[in-house]
């Protein structure tokens, strides 16, 4: 069995936070299915209107289930 180094950990965990929140740095190799630009959360959601992040993504108007609320978890 190989021993990884706990840098090479962090540097895998760190590239693909950033990926996942920046999209990908380098479209052609990709740990995502979409490896366009802006496909990252921060590139989604910033195309979403503050009325829209409001809004209820169930139906039953719970404010749990919003976008808003969904971005800031994961902040």
């Amino acid at each position: 069995m190989t021993d990884l180094s706990s840098t090479a950990v962090l540097n895998s965990i760190v590239y693909l936070l950033t990926e996942a929140y920046a999209g990908p740095p380098d479209p052609s190799s990709t740990w995502f299915i979409d490896n366009e630009p802006d496909s990252g959360v921060l590139g989604i959601i910033a195309s979403v209107t503050a009325a829209e992040a409001s809004s209820s993504v169930d139906g039953r108007g719970e404010s749990d289930t919003t976008i808003a609320a969904n971005a800031e978890h994961l902040r």
